[in-house]
């Protein structure tokens, strides 16, 4: 194993919002990126320089994923077939979790649960995670290493 994990981000399909979050949203993925190589994993992060805001345009980026495990970071509100289309492309082994976040206005968790109920509607196995405050790293460490090193996480 490689131990890469590639890192989707969608979010709304609104330029005035996305433009909002994104910022916001790198920051968390600095963060986070400083977590997933202390479990002694590799990001791999699919579009670098811009939030997904079509389905078309997820369905692109999901070819670049070549990792073991996947991540969809929902930095904020995001329509979910900008994730459950593109994911339904993804192999059905590989484990994904569904990352929200809270940005007040725009929040993560929205999207996630949207995702999550529809990737459960076509079938795709996921597993969840909110993240309130990312610099906090404690908070979220064990979760994200027990996705990463062990393919699930589940909340005690």
């Amino acid at each position: 194993m490689k131990k890469t994990v590639d890192i989707y981000l969608p979010l709304d399909s609104r330029e005035g919002p996305n433009r909002k979050i994104w910022p916001i949203a790198m920051r968390q993925l600095k963060e986070l990126v400083h977590v997933i190589q202390a479990c002694g994993w590799k990001a791999h992060l699919l579009n670098p320089n811009k939030p997904v805001a079509s389905v078309a345009e997820g369905l692109r980026v999901i070819r670049r994923a070549k990792g073991d495990r996947f991540i969809n970071f929902m930095a904020g509100w995001a329509y979910p077939d900008f994730s459950v289309t593109p994911m339904w492309q993804l192999p059905a082994e590989v484990p994904k979790l569904l990352l929200g976040s809270a940005i007040p206005d725009f929040p993560g968790n929205v999207g996630l649960f949207a995702a999550a109920s529809g990737t459960a509607h076509v079938g795709i196995q996921t597993d969840r995670l909110f993240i309130e405050n990312f610099a906090n790293h404690k908070d979220y460490i064990s979760a994200l290493d027990s996705f990463l090193n062990r393919g699930r996480y589940r909340p005690s």
